[in-house]
C-alpha cells in the first residue's frame, strides 16, 4: 500500500458558491454521494453539485483512528436483537451490515483503491464456562438469518477461551487509505467542493437550505449532517448521549499473528485485529470506558500492554499520543498507527432504533437503509 501524501481540499470560497446537496463528516458523507448519486464521484456527471464540510481534516477524528474492521459480527448482538425486536429486526440489521461489507469491497474493486482490503474470518469469544451457551444461541441464531456463522471450541481460539462465533469472509483494510482516495476523486471534479477547516455554525431549513458556516455560507436542496453528534441539535440528543474511550496499541510480534479478528467479550473487552500488508504487525485493543471515569490513561495503556504480552511474544510497541496527534493535523507526520479514539455511541431515532450502545466497527457507518 502506498503513503499517503496529502489531504484532498479546496480553497475558501464566496458566499452561496455551492447551490448543491451537502454532507458533513468523511465515512458516512462520503458513502452517502456515492449511494445517492450512482456510484459516480463525479458529481457533474450525474447533473449535481455537491459540496462536503469538514470541521477539521478528511479523517483526522474517529475515523483516522479505528481498528477498520468490517465486520458483521459485533459481539453476540443477534440473538438479544431476535429475542427483543424480533426475527424480522434482526434480520434487517443483518443484511444491512451484509450489504455495507460488500458496498465497500465493490467500491475498492470499482476504483482500484489500494487500502489493504483483505477478507479473513471474525471472531467473537468468551473465556467463561458460563457463556458458551450464549456463544451457541448467537451463532444458531444469526444461521437462521443466512450469515456465515459457526461455533469453534477452545482448542480452535489462539487466544485463553472457552468458546467463540466465527464469522466468515468478514474484512480488515485502511481506512484513511479507503477515504482519501474516495475524496481525492470527489474533490476534483468541476461540480465537486470539498471544504475543510470549516465549522458549520447553523442550518436554516428554508428553500433553499442555508448552512452557516464560519467561512462563508453555502445553499443546498438538500442537507445530510452526517456527523458523528448532529452538528444541528434540534433533538437534544446530547442528554442521551454515552461517549465511549478505548485505547489500542500497535504491536509487532515475534511469530505471524492469527488468522483473523478477534474480539473477546466481557469486561474488559480485549480485541486482535492483523495488519497483513505491515510484517507481523497487529492492533490490540481494549480498556473500554465511559470518558471521564477511566482514571490514569497512561495506566490504561499499561494494562492493555500487560495483556498484548501475555498473549504475544512481544518485540515492540506503539501507541499513539497527543504530540504525534499535533505532528498528523498540522500535516508534519504521517501516522503510521492507529490507537486511540472516543465514540459517542447513541444514534439518531430516525436512522436507529436504538438496538443497543456496543455498536462496534466501520458497517456501523455504512448501512442501507
Amino acid at each position: 500500500m502506498s503513503a499517503i501524501q496529502r489531504y484532498a481540499r479546496t480553497e475558501p470560497w464566496d458566499d452561496g458558491v455551492a447551490t448543491a446537496r451537502k454532507s458533513h463528516a468523511a465515512t458516512t458523507a462520503l458513502t452517502t454521494i456515492l449511494q445517492t448519486y450512482g456510484r459516480t464521484l463525479r458529481l457533474s456527471e450525474a447533473g449535481q453539485s455537491v459540496a462536503l464540510v469538514e470541521r477539521d481534516r478528511i479523517a483526522s477524528g474517529v475515523t483516522g483512528r479505528t481498528t477498520a474492521k468490517i465486520t458483521s459480527l459485533h459481539g453476540l448482538r443477534y440473538d438479544y436483537l431476535a429475542d427483543r425486536f424480533g426475527l424480522d429486526v434482526a434480520r434487517l440489521y443483518a443484511e444491512a451490515n451484509e450489504a455495507a461489507i460488500d458496498d465497500i469491497e465493490s467500491t475498492v474493486d470499482e476504483y482500484d483503491v489500494d487500502c489493504g482490503f483483505e477478507r479473513m474470518p471474525a471472531y467473537t469469544y468468551v473465556d467463561s464456562a458460563d457463556e458458551v451457551d450464549d456463544v451457541r444461541a448467537e451463532a444458531q441464531t444469526a444461521s437462521h438469518l443466512d450469515l456465515p456463522a459457526s461455533v469453534v471450541d477452545a482448542s480452535s481460539i489462539p487466544f485463553e477461551g472457552e468458546s467463540a462465533v466465527r464469522f466468515d469472509d468478514r474484512a480488515v483494510f485502511h481506512l484513511r487509505a479507503y477515504l482519501f482516495e474516495l475524496a481525492d476523486r470527489f474533490a476534483s471534479g468541476s461540480e465537486s467542493y470539498l471544504f475543510e477547516r470549516t465549522t458549520v455554525t447553523d442550518v436554516d431549513e428554508g428553500t433553499p437550505c442555508t448552512v452557516s458556516t464560519d467561512r462563508g455560507s453555502i445553499q443546498a436542496d438538500d442537507v445530510v449532517v452526517a456527523t458523528h453528534f448532529p452538528v444541528v441539535d434540534k433533538g437534544v440528543y446530547f442528554a442521551r448521549m454515552k461517549p465511549k474511550r478505548s485505547y489500542i496499541l500497535a504491536v509487532r510480534v515475534a511469530k505471524n499473528p492469527p488468522d483473523g479478528m478477534y474480539y473477546r467479550r466481557g469486561d474488559p473487552t480485549f480485541s486482535v485485529r492483523p495488519v497483513p500488508e505491515v510484517d507481523r504487525l497487529v492492533l490490540v485493543g481494549g480498556q473500554g470506558h465511559r470518558t471521564g471515569d477511566g482514571g490514569s490513561t497512561t495506566e490504561r495503556y499499561r494494562r492493555l500492554e500487560r495483556q498484548a504480552r501475555s498473549e504475544f511474544d512481544v518485540e515492540d510497541v506503539k501507541r499513539y499520543d497527543r504530540q504525534l496527534r499535533e505532528m498528523i493535523v498540522e500535516g508534519r507526520a504521517e501516522p503510521g498507527f492507529i490507537v486511540s479514539h472516543v465514540e459517542p455511541l447513541e444514534k439518531a431515532p430516525e436512522m436507529y432504533e436504538r438496538f443497543d450502545e456496543r455498536e462496534e466497527g466501520v458497517t456501523k457507518v455504512l448501512l442501507k437503509p
